[in-house]
């Protein structure tokens, strides 16, 4: 089962939780900002890249592999603990929505791409949990600052 999104964007931010919000969980530090992703136990932030507030469509899906979206800008990999279904969202600092995949408490990992494509005038998302976690780092060469392969720092 998948999920489609229509998220207001702000602040540099898409959050996917599974814990309750913490002030803690999005304190930036420079190492952070620098690679576009802040990676906490149960909470994840990854920066749009897309300056201002605006709303964007999420694609949200369960994949047994991941298979790379051929209009993606940027894709990297981090991981992800379920931690509790209760509190598992995708949010920004405005709005909030339930995830409603099929997905169990458990170790994931979060395959985040932003795209754009020349039949959309809009740039999209793609958030792509895979059961199993594997290392953070990007996944292709981008225009941004990653760097294919390149690890990524993780706060836990």
């Amino acid at each position: 089962m998948n999920q489609e999104v229509d998220l207001q964007i702000s602040h540099h931010q898409i959050q996917v939780r599974s814990v309750p919000f913490l002030d803690s969980n999005v304190q930036w530090n420079d190492e952070s900002v620098a690679q576009g992703v802040l990676i906490n136990h149960g909470h994840v932030i990854f920066d749009p890249i897309v300056d201002g507030a605006f709303a964007a469509k999420i694609n949200i899906s369960l994949q047994e592999y991941y298979a790379p979206d051929s209009n993606a800008l940027r894709a990297m990999v981090v991981p992800f603990d379920v931690v509790s279904l209760n509190d598992l969202y995708i949010a920004s600092v405005v709005t909030k929505h339930k995830i409603n995949i099929e997905i169990d408490v458990g170790s994931y990992s979060i395959y985040f791409e932003i795209c754009e494509s020349d039949d959309i005038d809009e740039v999209y998302y793609n958030l792509k949990f895979s059961k199993g976690r594997v290392e953070p780092k990007f996944l292709q060469n981008d225009d941004f600052g990653g760097v294919a392969e390149r690890s990524l720092f993780t706060i836990s």
